[in-house]
């Protein structure tokens, strides 16, 4: 698996902590983490595409299971 490294420039007069914050988001807000199952698969299916349409990998409608 290759990995790439996001850039993060240099800038005059910033500490290493500085930096490392940024390059790791360490303070950026985040959604916690929940737990919701365990669940029959056809819930689970619908736990995971909801999930996935929260933070916009899927679009709002279409992909749905039948």
């Amino acid at each position: 698996m290759v990995r790439s490294a996001r850039a993060c420039d240099r800038a005059a007069g910033r500490e290493p902590q500085e930096r490392l914050v940024e390059l790791t988001g360490a303070f950026k807000a985040r959604t916690s983490a929940r737990v919701v199952g365990p669940l029959p698969a056809p819930e689970a299916v619908d736990e995971l595409l909801g999930y996935l349409r929260e933070r916009g990998y899927l679009p709002e409608s279409g992909l749905s299971r039948p």
